[in-house]
Formats: C-alpha cells, sequence, structure tokens
C-alpha cells in the first residue's frame, strides 16, 4: 500500500513537472509577435529615411556654401549634376539643346536660379526640416532657409533615392511656377517647344 502510495505520488509529481516545462517551452505562435514587430519596423525604417533625408538636405546646402565660398565660384549647373535625380538632368539637358541659338527670351527657359535662391542669398542656415514619405524611395522635404543677411524663405522640395543617396527631383512653388513645380514648368516648355516644330 505505502509502495503504491509513493509511487503514485512520483507519477503526481513526475506529470507536473513534465506540464510546467512543456508550458515554458512552448513558443509564442508568429502571428501573435508579427503585428507588432511589422510595426516597429516599419516606424524605424520611416524614422530613419526621414533622418537621412534631412542629413541629405543639410550636405546639398552645405556643398552649395563650399562651391560659393570657393576660387572658382557656385556654378548651379555643376551642383546640379551632383544632388539632382537623373530624371531632372535629362530634361535639363533636352531644354539646353531646345535653347541653343536662341533669339529671344521668350526661347529661352529660366527661373534665373529661384529654385536654389528663392529670393535669398546663398542659404547659411538650413531649419525646420519636415519630410513626408511619397513611397519607400520618395519624399517631400519642407524646410526654411536663411542667408547671411538674415533674410529667410520656405523651401518645398520632392527628393528620390537613387543608388543609394537621396537626390532632388523638383522643387514645388505654385506661385512661382503655373504648372505648379519647377520639373512640370520645365516638361510645359518643352512640349511648347515641340508644338512649334
Amino acid at each position: 500500500m505505502k509502495t503504491n502510495m509513493k509511487n503514485m505520488i512520483v507519477i503526481a509529481v513526475l506529470a507536473l513537472t513534465w506540464a510546467a516545462c512543456e508550458n515554458k517551452s512552448v513558443p509564442k505562435t508568429p502571428l501573435m509577435d508579427a503585428p507588432e514587430q511589422e510595426t516597429i519596423v516599419q516606424e524605424n525604417t520611416e524614422d530613419s529615411i526621414k533622418k537621412e533625408v534631412e542629413n541629405q538636405i543639410r550636405a546639398i546646402y552645405l556643398k552649395m556654401k563650399e562651391m560659393d565660398a570657393s576660387d572658382m565660384g557656385l556654378d548651379t549647373s555643376e551642383l546640379e549634376k551632383a544632388v539632382c535625380s537623373a530624371e531632372f538632368l535629362q530634361l535639363r539637358q533636352e531644354v539646353a539643346e531646345k535653347c541653343e541659338g536662341a533669339r529671344s527670351s521668350e526661347e529661352i527657359f529660366t527661373d534665373e536660379g529661384w529654385h536654389w535662391f528663392p529670393g535669398i542669398g546663398t542659404p547659411e542656415l538650413i531649419d525646420s526640416i519636415e519630410v513626408a514619405m511619397i513611397q519607400q524611395d520618395k519624399v517631400e522635404a519642407r524646410y526654411v532657409l536663411t542667408d547671411k543677411l538674415g533674410n529667410s524663405a520656405p523651401q518645398h522640395t520632392v527628393l528620390v533615392l537613387e543608388q543609394g543617396q537621396w537626390k532632388i527631383h523638383d522643387w514645388i512653388d505654385a506661385e512661382t511656377y503655373p504648372a505648379g513645380s519647377y520639373l512640370d514648368q520645365i516638361k510645359a516648355f518643352l512640349k511648347m517647344k515641340e508644338g512649334k516644330k
């Protein structure tokens, strides 16, 4: 009787121990973890993208400042080659070709550098940068530029990711560009030139 009782106690203890171990070793299912982890990854990715874009905007205007202070002076077309998107540069090249041999100001496309200098001198400070995602490889950025005389102007650009680097793709300013943006204005000019052939 005592042996049976001992055996039953041993079996009961083993059963409880086994059950406790089994419960501890049961992993959480992927379905339980997935939504939480996915949200964290997306937030971190979006935050890191915004930080990359902010750093790139500061680097672009630092490059402009350095070029302006150099012996060669600031050449915005050279700056654009370094910091603008492939599509933008392609359209600018088409514009240059269409304007060759122009005999009047109506035959030339220019905003007189307004997209870089919206009524101010070379920017010294870049403040209040706000980045909004359009797609994983395309963002809008709004920021304020201030020159050495303290003149400030808002700037609104679109940047795209090309070969691992954020490049300025467009400048948005509905008041300055009737077509809505600098890129749209370029396209409208090229379309007009095509129509005159």
